[in-house]
């Protein structure tokens, strides 16, 4: 059981561990044993230890003691979008790169990742919109607003069409950072995991008002993940309407995976009051959970008791019983379930029966010993954990060893992953 102490020393330790300057994460097995190639078909111009991330924001903007643009914890009431460009590894040949990142045993340190620059593109009109009420129950924008967001969607999304022209895969890859992370932190994380899935696609790094700092960083950023769903969902409902855009696909860790899963939730139930099909109409892929802060039993009436399966082509979820900063959250929230850490044998038998009905959806509990500091971050400490994570989001591969992903079958959707997968 947790202390109080221990509670604040974890969530603190977070919070400085995503302050600290970070190294690549380790070759994943799925490349250093040969069985697939990291990069094949590759722009020149993608090539580089430089990688040019989109990153969207609804933190407030500030300034460094150089005057360089930078994004705080700080809310804005309008999202901002622009370009990030990370380096992993300081002059680092790409010939170098590729081969640090298909060996294990590399020599010498890791490469550090660093940020390089951040420019803002452009930014939407500040929300909630200014409007009228026309009659007694008719919204009207006001004509401006109207006007300037018009104008931004044009500009966005001429962006995202750039930027699809570079890349054989119309797809994007959202990744959706947890509590007290930075700005910066949350898109070197994008950074590094788009250069793992082969610079396919584009990635996108949606970065919500988080890592304000002290013990009760956890309580604001926790309502700041409530402030940003608003936004989340109507940049989902931008990237859906862009006609060359193919799927969108979501990456979440910690509690990042409330915000996500509620801004799918409200859009599902956008899309049956509208009459419409929400997989088709919002071109949702996989989305994949990794450590979700997230009461089981809450999600069980508000995600599965509202059939969210209907809008996602699939639901991959990792757990770690071991994870720390959930052992933390169970004991803050007095919530001794909760998804991040979950077991099947922990499950009543209804509760078992419910979820092996939901067929797109598996639940992959990591049983190893390279999970990160606290265990938190074992999706990029480990490995065989983000060879997994790659199996799904790059090549669509179904769990089982027919489909290529040899996990250990514990359940009708539950499966078992440890040090040794792939390798």
């Amino acid at each position: 059981m947790f202390s109080v102490k221990r509670i604040v020393f974890v969530l603190l330790s977070v919070a400085f561990l995503h302050g600290c300057v970070r190294s690549v994460m380790p070759a994943p097995n799925l490349y250093t044993s040969a069985e697939e190639q990291l990069f094949e078909q590759l722009a020149p111009e993608l090539e580089g230890n430089q990688v040019d991330v989109l990153c969207v924001t609804d933190r407030a903007v500030e300034k460094d003691e150089s005057g360089n643009l930078q994004y705080g914890y700080h809310r804005s009431s309008s999202v901002a979008y622009g370009s990030a460009i990370v380096a992993l590894g300081r002059d680092l040949s790409w010939e170098k790169l590729v081969a640090y990142s298909t060996t294990q045993s590399a020599a010498g340190p890791r490469p550090r990742v660093n940020m390089v620059s951040v420019s803002e593109l452009g930014r939407f009109p500040a929300t909630p919109y200014l409007f009228r009420i026309v009659g007694e129950n008719d919204v009207k924008l006001d004509p401006a607003v109207i006007v300037e967001r018009k104008q931004t969607l044009a500009s966005a999304r001429n962006e995202l069409v750039r930027r699809l022209a570079r890349t054989p895969r119309k797809q994007v890859y959202i990744f959706v950072h947890g509590m007290a992370n930075t700005f910066v932190h949350a898109v070197q994380r994008t950074a590094e995991g788009w250069h793992f899935l082969g610079r396919e696609g584009i990635p996108i790094a949606y970065t919500w008002p988080a890592g304000k700092g002290g013990f009760l960083n956890y309580a604001y950023d926790r309502e700041s993940g409530e402030f940003t769903i608003f936004h989340l969902k109507q940049f989902i409902h931008f990237l859906a309407s862009v006609p060359e855009l193919e799927k969108i696909h979501m990456i979440a860790h910690s509690r990042g995976t409330d915000v996500t899963m509620t801004a799918l939730r409200e859009l599902l139930i956008e899309a049956r009051a509208a009459g419409v099909d929400a997989r088709q109409k919002l071109k949702i892929g996989n989305v994949v959970l990794v450590a979700p802060d997230l009461d089981f039993e809450v999600s069980m009436q508000r995600l599965v008791a509202e059939a969210l399966g209907s809008v996602f082509e699939r639901l991959t979820i990792y757990t770690n019983a071991e994870d720390n900063a959930i052992a933390a959250a169970k004991t803050l929230f007095g919530s001794w379930l909760r998804v991040g850490a979950l077991e099947q044998q922990e499950l009543s038998a209804q509760q078992r029966q419910t979820l092996n009905r939901v067929a797109n959806m598996d639940i992959v509990t990591y049983k190893g010993k390279l999970g990160g500091r606290f265990g938190h971050g074992y999706f990029l400490a480990n490995p065989a954990v983000s060879s997994d994570i790659i199996a799904v989001l790059r090549y669509g591969r179904l769990p089982g060893t027919e489909h290529g992903r040899p996990l250990k079958q514990v359940g009708a959707n539950f499966w078992l992953i440890d040090d040794n997968y792939l390798k």
